[in-house]
């Protein structure tokens, strides 16, 4: 259940009206605070980005992209051997942040085997199995074992 709110749009103001309605919403799927490297590739061309809030459903995209609301784009997750997928998603709706950066929501279209490994990769992130990122901005990858920069001594 939701709170329902009114919003009318008057000549000069905005006005908000309250209220404790039942309102029924889907239950929104749980998400990973993620800072994955991603690979966009869209109508405009191949982009990286950064993979935010992964979620079963979908996730953030934020670079400098260009994709349409309703587009269908193809999203490569990179990451460590097994875990390397691309996932079909439609963007659902689009934030500028500064001059060409933009944070995409993207739902995904799945298969079953997509669901599936996107189900699994959750878990290995949340469990902490997989080496988990930094903060947002940081996309170096932190070794399980410790800090630092991966084997061979280069950061992402």
């Amino acid at each position: 259940m939701g709170v329902a709110q009114i919003v009318l749009n008057l000549p000069g103001r905005r006005v908000r009206v309250g209220g404790m309605a039942d309102v029924s919403r889907k239950p929104r799927a749980a998400r990973a605070p993620t800072n994955l490297p991603v690979e966009v590739r869209c109508a405009a061309g191949r982009f990286r980005a950064s993979g935010r809030d992964l979620s079963v459903t979908g996730m953030r995209i934020r670079g400098r992209f260009h994709a349409s609301r309703g587009e269908r784009i193809m999203v490569s997750l990179d990451l460590p051997t097994p875990h390397q997928m691309a996932l079909m998603a439609e963007v659902r709706w689009i934030r500028e942040e500064e001059p060409e950066d933009r944070v995409v929501g993207v739902r995904f279209v799945h298969t079953m085997e997509t669901q599936r490994r996107v189900q699994n990769l959750l878990q290995e992130i949340q469990s902490g199995k997989l080496g988990v990122l930094r903060s947002p901005g940081d996309t170096r990858r932190i070794p399980k074992t410790g800090g630092g920069p991966p084997p061979g001594g280069r950061a992402l």
